[in-house]
């Protein structure tokens, strides 16, 4: 459990307190006794009676948070600034001597605290900056979110799949994504949905169905599966994200709808209205008491005639409700067939067959006749109906029944059908459903009593896009989803909401729900909504309006940003784009919309046609996107997190890179206040390029994160070396000389030095990508520290030192992604010139190892050395070195001289002629390779190899 945060005693000042991080499961009853813990604090502190204490917690998991604390009275009210839960009263911000300057600013004009002051819009960009200039970091770049899934993600019997629910599979790896680091796992739409066990959940239908009563799993699996998955991401300390779909429903029974009757017969008259989708509802005309056996003529016709609508396909299917006459299959209507109203033939129909029918112009008339002729015993006398479905094949079209003639079979005088005993029927009852919750009917839809004179069924909001579309502002609508989200909360134990299409429906729906949600003591730490637009401004005024739609001071939204994934394709597929615009393409960059209200991501569902994922490269965005701790918590894309084929995009597994790269975040990046982009367009640091150009490049500095540390990030997408010495923005400590250490071992130069003119050497191979920290210097002479890889994957680590003063012991550490340090052994120094030995020997987990040598002193301070970096290969035992090479590189573990495969991050092959030096060595010559990093494979045997210019 984390420690109580006592308010700190500050009067008139702002305080930093550096908190620490928990891996801790944050369970409702451990919350709980957390918040008392604090309020316990608040209350016994000796300033409680001034004024009222407020302090919450900030999730289990966040890992360096800064604390604001703001001093009021004699009262100081701490703002987590990591925590989606903080609160202080308006009056204790405007009070506060900082505020003095903004005479205007009152407690009405704050909306609410959360992360940091937030003020209604109006005010944003008087208060923000002033009074936060240096604490406007990217709080939720702490958070990593893996999209658990992708558009046709395995399902038992489905696509010639067999084996484990997908819930399961992703059971199976939590403990991988723990130790990767991620804190969430976005899951796929959970609920039954209308289209079986094979569907993906886009089309819900029982909300409250995960795989139970009786009826077998959904595409994600069973309800039991479904509660493994999220209790093991909680006994890990991440959380479960539900993918919700507010926007549309599908699978219901069919009920008897008179709005879309009005909106179809009555209402609809072009005129930018749209007719009502064909394939959502069907016609039923009573039989057994006026109506019964004898010929119906059924005539179609476009109401409008509009240019857009005739001539569209589509199919005349008449049935029978209690009948059980197999499919009779389909014919081609003849024309002309407009009937006794054109003077023209009409079509012979028989139950339960298709007619493929157009509304062609003949001689003027657009309309088709059906005679339908029926038994006595194709009906059941005491009751039953003629259906009649019309579903259009390429395109609604406001074609509808505008008459029907009515011969008897008695004989008795024909007549036309009033069409007030035509009844239109939705799919759209979802009160009896199998687990009796999360009803609905026909009023909760578009069109329904209430708006079927007024909608158009048109624009972001009222289109019918997919199945039948939710009209959020119905009362019993809000309260079912409220109640349902509650439910996914408390009950299947979810942290977090990923809103689909949120562009379709108000944002004050989503305002309302996180309002009834923190009524509940219910605030999900991610909130993210899928609005489906390149647009930076409409994303960010989707945020902007739910805010103001939302008056619990607990709440936080975010949107994904679509418009930086766009610049991220461009950037890694395009070759004739501009690197720079990057920088100006997040939803913080671009529109000034804080990171903690945004998501980031790569690749995702909905980009899976041809050319839409990222062909090129997909590591280059993520490099970008999990570096960059301004612009919102990123998120990893199963396929490329675990290389799991997918069509249309190239396979590729990133999990070591992703994994190394969110190491780096929490360990260096995470809380840095300050981001300088430093070849943007129109900086003021000098560059001079060996290779490589600006316009190809990222290249930015973060200041004051995790260690308070210098990090410079570089990514070069061009397909040759990034060789340049970039002036670096100026920061305190840091002069000539400074010592920058690589980190993820991709660039050529391990360590760079900087310059009295503050240039660093930045040198990383093609479409690639590194970054460099500032390094502290060793308290004694270190000669040298190197890492030789020998026979059967054993490293042999060697140091020496000309000097050596008052330390008390070397310890040699191992990693297996570079960050997360761990003792291999200790020596006791020798307080005079000498040289140390140590043999590693430990099986190998990964295909490469890292080392440094942490000294410590006799006064307690301690230093590191440079991290060594060891290329081995974990099937084969093969040890590659020296690498980076310039030309010939030494491989032990194998003899086999032929079947070797090198090849380049871009998949081109190069030819490198193999010689053996000895039976459990080779040596490849990569003297005619060009620069650049590669993979040297032979069937199961791999290793990573860096080709380094000359």
């Amino acid at each position: 459990m984390q420690r109580s945060r006592v308010p700190l005693i500050s009067s008139g000042s702002l305080i930093f307190k550096k908190m620490q991080r928990s891996r801790v499961p944050l369970s409702s009853s451990g919350s709980l006794i957390f918040k008392k813990m604090q309020r316990r604090a608040c209350a016994t502190s000796p300033w409680a009676t001034a004024c009222r204490c407020l302090v919450y917690p900030p999730r289990a998991r966040e890992i360096g948070a800064w604390g604001l604390a703001i001093a009021h009275c004699d009262c100081v009210l701490p703002l987590h600034l990591a925590s989606p839960k903080n609160t202080a009263p308006a009056s204790a911000i405007v009070a506060h001597p900082l505020m003095a300057t903004y005479p205007e600013i009152s407690p009405a004009h704050i909306k609410f605290i959360n992360y940091f002051i937030r003020p209604t819009p109006s005010i944003m960009r008087t208060l923000f900056l002033p009074l936060l200039l240096f604490a406007t970091l990217s709080i939720s770049a702490q958070d990593f979110m893996l999209q658990g899934w992708y558009w046709d993600y395995d399902k038992d019997g489905c696509n010639g799949y067999s084996g484990p629910n997908w819930a399961s599979v992703l059971a199976g790896q939590v403990n991988s994504l723990d130790d990767a680091g991620f804190t969430y796992v976005w899951l796929p739409p959970m609920s039954r949905a209308s289209f079986g066990a094979c569907s993906n959940g886009y089309d819900p239908k029982d909300l409250y169905d995960l795989g139970e009563f009786g009826l077998g799993r959904t595409g994600f699996g069973t309800r039991g599966e479904v509660d493994a998955i999220i209790g093991a991401l909680n006994a890990r300390g991440m959380q479960a994200v539900a993918d919700v779909v507010y926007n549309h429903r599908d699978g219901g029974s069919p009920e008897d709808n008179p709005a879309v009757k009005a909106y179809i017969e009555t209402h609809f008259n072009g005129n930018g209205k749209q007719p009502y989708p064909s394939d959502r509802f069907r016609c039923r005309l009573p039989l057994g008491g006026a109506y019964g056996a004898g010929t119906y003529y059924i005539k179609i016709s476009s109401k409008t005639q509009a240019s857009s609508y005739v001539s569209r396909t589509y199919k005349f299917y008449p049935t029978i409700a209690s009948s059980s006459l197999p499919y009779q299959g389909e014919v081609n209507e003849s024309e002309p067939n407009g009937g006794g109203d054109c003077g023209q033939p009409f079509n012979l129909a028989q139950l339960n067959q298709d007619i493929v029918a157009t509304l062609f112009d003949f001689s003027g008339c657009y309309t088709d006749e059906f005679a339908l002729t029926i038994t006595a015993a194709d009906f059941n006398a005491g009751g039953d109906d003629l259906l009649i479905f019309l579903n259009n094949t390429n395109g609604y079209s406001d074609h509808r029944i505008y008459d029907i003639y009515y011969e008897p079979a008695d004989g008795s005088p024909g007549f036309n059908i009033p069409l007030s005993d035509l009844v239109y029927q939705t799919y759209t009852d979802f009160t009896a459903l199998p687990s009796g919750q999360g009803g609905m009917n026909f009023e909760n839809f578009r069109p329904n009593t209430s708006n079927a004179a007024t909608t158009f069924l048109s624009g972001d909001w009222d289109s019918k896009i997919f199945f039948y579309d939710i009209v959020q502002a119905e009362a019993s609508t809000a309260t079912t989803y409220n109640d349902w989200t509650n439910w996914l909360l408390t009950d299947v134990g979810v942290g977090g909401l990923r809103m689909d299409a949120v562009k379709h429906f108000p944002p004050s729906f989503v305002g309302q729900l996180l309002d009834d949600l923190a009524g509940r003591g219910q605030t999900p730490d991610m909130v993210v909504g899928e609005l489906f637009d390149g647009n930076p401004n409409l994303l960010k005024a989707w945020v902007d309006d739910v805010t103001l739609a939302t008056t619990s001071s607990s709440a936080v939204v975010r949107v994904f940003d679509f418009t930086l994934r766009n610049a991220l394709k461009e950037a890694s597929d395009n070759g004739g784009y501009d690197l720079r615009n990057v920088f100006n393409a997040s939803l913080r960059d671009a529109v000034g919309l804080p990171g903690f209200n945004a998501v980031t991501f790569v690749n995702n569902h909905d980009f899976r046609g041809p050319g839409e994922p990222i062909q090129q490269d997909p590591m280059l965005g993520y490099a970008y996107i999990l570096t960059n701790n301004q612009i919102g918590v990123p998120t990893v894309f199963y396929p490329d997190f675990f290389g799991k084929p997918i069509p249309n995009a190239p396979t590729v597994n990133l999990s070591a890179e992703i994994s190394q790269l969110m190491a780096i975040h929490r360990a260096h990046i995470f809380g840095s206040p300050t981001i300088e982009y430093l070849n943007r367009f129109g900086t003021n640091r000098s560059a001079d390029y060996q290779s490589g150009q600006d316009s190809r490049s990222l290249i930015y500095q973060m200041s004051g994160g995790a260690g308070a540390q210098q990090v410079v990030v570089a990514i070069n997408y061009a397909y040759e070396t990034l060789k340049v010495n970039q002036e670096l923005a100026p920061a305190n400590g840091v002069g000539g000389g400074s010592t920058f250490l690589e980190l993820t071992g991709n660039a050529f130069n391990t360590t760079a030095t900087l310059g009295n003119d503050r240039k660093l050497l930045i040198d990383v191979p093609a479409r690639s990508y590194a970054v460099y920290i500032l390094s502290e210097a060793l308290p004694l002479t270190l000669n040298a520290f190197t890492a030789l890889p020998l026979d059967k994957g054993v490293v042999q680590l060697d140091w020496s030192t000309s000097l050596e003063e008052d330390l008390a012991e070397f310890v040699l550490e191992t990693s297996e992604d570079g960050f997360n340090f761990r003792l291999l052994h200790q020596a006791i120094p020798n307080n005079r010139p000498a040289t140390y030995r140590h043999l590693d020997d430990r099986p190998w987990i990964n295909s490469v190892r890292y080392y440094r040598l942490r000294t410590r002193e006799l006064d307690g301070s301690e230093h590191l050395s440079e991290v060594r970096t060891v290329w081995g290969d974990p099937s084969g035992q093969l040890a590659a070195f020296p690498n980076p090479t310039d030309h010939l590189l030494r491989v032990r573990g194998t003899g086999a001289t032929r079947g070797w495969q090198l090849m380049a991050a871009d998949g081109r092959s190069f030819a490198a002629p193999v010689r053996a030096a000895n039976d459990n060595e080779i040596i490849v010559d990569l003297g005619e390779v060009p620069a650049g990093v590669y993979v040297l494979r032979r069937g199961e045997q791999v290793v990573r190899v860096v080709r380094s210019p000359r």
